[in-house]
């Protein structure tokens, strides 16, 4: 469900939380966040994100960040996170052997693992969805 939720329109669930990112519980509104994973998703994000005032997107990157260039929004190499200001950053893949692989390479990098946010499973249930919600 998670899958298909996310790779369908995240903008809908942008708007699911008054003081979060849903479903990264971990990244609190005011906070300036990189987004890792720069398909389908990442840009899904990114767009949802980039003009609000609740967040502020420092960056777009991604492993493959060459096959971007050229595109509407820039995307840098990972090994220039480090070089960024941020507070979270967000794996925006949905794929768990990858995201897990991109978490253990961030942190060999030397980003601390408290700042890294990942998809927090506990909150996709019918209460926190947006078409499971009681009006």
């Amino acid at each position: 469900m998670y899958h298909a939720l996310m790779l369908k329109d995240y903008g809908k669930l942008a708007e699911v939380s008054d003081d979060f990112l849903f479903p990264y519980t971990k990244v609190k509104r005011g906070s300036r966040i990189l987004i890792y994973g720069a398909g389908k998703l990442g840009k899904q994000i990114y767009a949802a994100v980039k003009d609000c005032d609740d967040y502020t997107v420092v960056g777009l990157a991604d492993k493959n960040w060459n096959l971007y260039q050229g595109q509407e929004t820039e995307v840098c190499a990972p090994e220039n996170i480090l070089s960024l200001e941020y507070d979270y950053i967000i794996i925006a893949i949905v794929y768990v052997n990858i995201k897990n692989q991109v978490k253990r390479d961030l942190v060999e990098m030397g980003v601390d693992a408290d700042k890294i946010a990942e998809v927090d499973l506990s909150i996709l249930d019918e209460a926190h969805l947006p078409f499971g919600r009681k009006q």
